[in-house]
């Protein structure tokens, strides 16, 4: 959950049962990726990039993206939202390729027009030094997709100036997600420090309303 992202929250019965493979198969995977071994070495030369902007128009990249990142969210978040919420939706990643915010990862020497050698993505707001909706194929498990789009993430805000990158991490209030704290965990062996805690309903009082359990944010910052 990044503090740049505005969320669409119009998910619909029919929306939901589409991503219901997406969302099972992305659970499935992310519960073997907790037991994986984290040094596992990559296995395939990984490219990132700000796509052209003129992919914005490609309907079956932008459709495959979308549907990842809400497959992705709504299987690792599922615990703390209700049934109307999804995280963002095409127009949305749209603006974002137009505006040259969102970078993908393919496969090296892959046709970047291909959705399917797309594994993963990250949004990133130089000019606020932050960044979120960072999200990997589970099937790219231990090729260090994620590690290196943090990197690319960081370094793009190194380039243009930022001293400072910054984070929130999405958690429960008076009990916890296990998967969050994993993900808290990786953050931290990538530099990140705890800097605080705000309540959900400040910090994104227009989604607020939407939470099915207690939740804060958790506020992570790293000195580039």
């Amino acid at each position: 959950m990044g503090s740049t992202i505005t969320l669409d929250n119009s998910l619909n019965p029919e929306e939901r049962a589409r991503l219901q493979p997406a969302i099972d198969a992305t659970a499935s995977a992310l519960k073997a990726s907790s037991k994986h071994d984290t040094t596992a070495t990559p296995k395939e030369e990984i490219v990132i990039s700000y796509p052209d902007p003129s992919l914005a128009e490609n309907t079956e990249l932008v459709e495959f993206i979308t549907q990842s990142i809400n497959a992705i969210y709504l299987s690792a978040e599922a615990e703390f939202w209700t049934e109307d919420f999804i995280r963002t939706n095409t127009s949305q990643v749209q603006d974002f390729i137009r505006s040259g915010h969102l970078a993908l990862a393919w496969r090296a020497n892959s046709d970047q027009s291909n959705p399917h050698d797309i594994m993963g993505c990250v949004y990133v707001k130089a000019a606020r030094g932050e960044f979120g909706m960072l999200c990997c194929d589970p099937n790219a498990r231990g090729t260090g997709v994620g590690r290196k789009l943090l990197q690319f993430a960081e370094d793009d805000v190194r380039r243009k100036g930022g001293k400072v990158m910054r984070l929130e991490v999405l958690q429960g209030k008076g009990w916890a997600n296990e998967f969050k704290q994993q993900l808290e965990d990786w953050y931290v062996r990538n530099g990140y420090v705890l800097e605080r805690v705000e309540a959900f309903e400040s910090k994104f009082p227009e989604i607020a309303t939407l939470l099915a359990k207690p939740a804060v944010a958790r506020c992570f910052r790293k000195e580039l």
